[in-house]
């Protein structure tokens, strides 16, 4: 509940100029944590309900990065959406663009893995 109304605040506010990113982190914080509670529960469609908004997101922030990654992993697994593993793999570079440590661990891992000709779709991302 919480979630929709901070939500339904950022949308009216993320078109104002000095105030957009702001509450763009607090949003990417608060649904962090839903996310981050929905997965420990293996309630899959409402982490995924709640990252969604971050997809396509250019926004450098670590909670949104954080978002951005951890939605990339369920997009991976298909866990409450198809399984698109360029989808999953454009999402977790967004991630690893705007800083975040385990979206570049994993893009580093995977490029080596690459290189070496290892089958890349069962080198899932976890979160």
């Amino acid at each position: 509940m919480l979630f929709r109304i901070v939500t339904s605040i950022f949308r009216a506010l993320d078109a104002l100029p000095f105030t957009g990113t702001v509450f763009r982190s607090f949003v990417a914080a608060e649904a962090f944590g839903v996310a981050s509670r929905a997965m420990r529960d293996k309630n899959f469609s409402r982490a995924y309900q709640v990252l969604q908004i971050f997809e396509n997101d250019s926004v450098e922030n670590v909670w949104v990065a954080s978002c951005q990654y951890m939605l990339g992993c369920l997009i991976y697994r298909g866990l409450s959406t198809n399984k698109d593993i360029s989808r999953a793999i454009n999402v977790i570079q967004m991630a690893a663009c705007a800083g975040n440590s385990d979206a570049i661990s994993y893009l580093q891992r995977r490029t080596k893995l690459e290189k070496v000709g290892h089958d890349m779709d069962s080198f899932e991302p976890w979160f």
